[in-house]
C-alpha cells in the first residue's frame, strides 16, 4: 500500500511538472507572438528592399537562441543561491509532520538537491521549448507577403 501511494506521489508530481512545462511553453511562445506580431512591419520592409528571407530567418533564429541562452543562464544564476542556501540549511519540518517524519525513521528534513542531472535536463527541457517556439516565428517569415506586412 504504501508502495502505491508513493506511486501515485510520483504521478501527480510529474502531472504538475507537466503543467508547469506547459505554463513555461506558453510563456515563451507568447513572447515570440509579440515580438513576431510587433516586428511584421519590420520584416516586411526588410524583405522589399531586398534582404532574402533565408538571411531573415537566421537574424530571428539568432535572437531566438541568444534570448533562450539569456534567460536559462539567468534562471541559473537566479536560481542558484537558493538551492545552495537550502542545501547547506535544510527546511526543518516540526510538529505533526515531523513527528510522522521520525516514526517512518527518516529526518524531519527537508534538504533541496546539489547540482545535477535533474536541474541540468531542466535547462536542456526550456532549451526544447526555445526551439519549438521558434518555428513560429520562422514560418511567419515564409509566409511573409510585403505589401500586406507594410500595411500593417
Amino acid at each position: 500500500m504504501l508502495f502505491q501511494q508513493i506511486q501515485g506521489d510520483n504521478q501527480s508530481g510529474q502531472m504538475m511538472l507537466g503543467v508547469l512545462y506547459f505554463i513555461i511553453f506558453f510563456g515563451i511562445f507568447g513572447t515570440v507572438l509579440m515580438m513576431v506580431s510587433e516586428r511584421k512591419k519590420e520584416f516586411g520592409i526588410l524583405v522589399s528592399i531586398g534582404m532574402q528571407k533565408k538571411k531573415l530567418k537566421m537574424i530571428v533564429t539568432m535572437e531566438m537562441i541568444m534570448l533562450g541562452i539569456i534567460g536559462l543562464l539567468g534562471g541559473l544564476l537566479a536560481s542558484s543561491p537558493l538551492i545552495m542556501y537550502f542545501y547547506y540549511y535544510p527546511v526543518v519540518l516540526r510538529g505533526e509532520i515531523g513527528k510522522i517524519m521520525e516514526d517512518y525513521g527518516w529526518d524531519a528534513l527537508m534538504p533541496t538537491a546539489w547540482f545535477g542531472p535533474y536541474v541540468y535536463w531542466q535547462a536542456i527541457i526550456v532549451a526544447v521549448m526555445v526551439g519549438l517556439a521558434a518555428i513560429y516565428p520562422l514560418r511567419k517569415i515564409g509566409k511573409l507577403k510585403e505589401i500586406e506586412a507594410l500595411r500593417g
